[in-house]
């Protein structure tokens, strides 16, 4: 069976896409999302997601130094770019860790949120595949997110919010305002 490198944005967005492609890959979790502001938001998603792996069997291969990568300013600050910034920053640091790996293919459970830019994320993915000389898994989980995020709720794990950059959380503090 082939190793495939997931990475994951939270736990609500995983169950489903976990299972899908565990059916035909050895799938390894990957944990790399400095975008998540503040450190304390950052910690308790990536503690849910352990949680839920966990209790799977399976492990997280985290990157621990999200706070001194500087790209994070750049994607805090580039209003409407920040989005394509932060996958493309999230997707790189994928598929450098897939191919340092020795890995040939890698998704992520972006493709399960339907409050991300799902396009954006389909193409960013592929081109960055194509110049690492690595297989993008492609498949849109969108209709299986709610069962997901609702098997996240029974096991009382933490759900978030907001996307998880401070700009995305100031939106949604002005839309709670209205």
């Amino acid at each position: 069976m082939e190793k495939l490198l997931l990475h994951h944005c939270c736990a609500p967005c995983t169950p489903n896409v976990l299972e899908f492609l565990g059916k035909e890959y050895q799938v390894l979790s990957f944990w790399f999302n400095p975008n998540i502001q503040p450190a304390d938001e950052h910690d308790k998603r990536k503690e849910s997601l352990k949680s839920y792996l966990k209790s799977l069997g399976r492990e997280l291969i985290a990157n621990p130094d999200f706070t001194k990568d500087d790209r994070i300013s750049k994607v805090r600050n580039e209003g409407s770019e920040r989005c394509r910034l932060c996958y493309h920053l999230r997707l790189s640091k994928t598929a450098e860790h897939a191919k340092k790996n020795n890995i040939k293919f890698y998704s992520s459970t972006l493709l399960s949120s339907p409050h991300q830019k799902h396009e954006e994320v389909k193409v960013i993915a592929e081109q960055i595949a194509k110049a690492e000389g690595l297989n993008f898994l492609y498949k849109d989980f969108r209709p299986f997110y709610y069962e997901g995020k609702n098997r996240i709720k029974e096991m009382g794990l933490y759900s978030q919010k907001y996307c998880g950059c401070m700009p995305s959380l100031d939106e949604r503090m002005k839309e709670q305002k209205k």
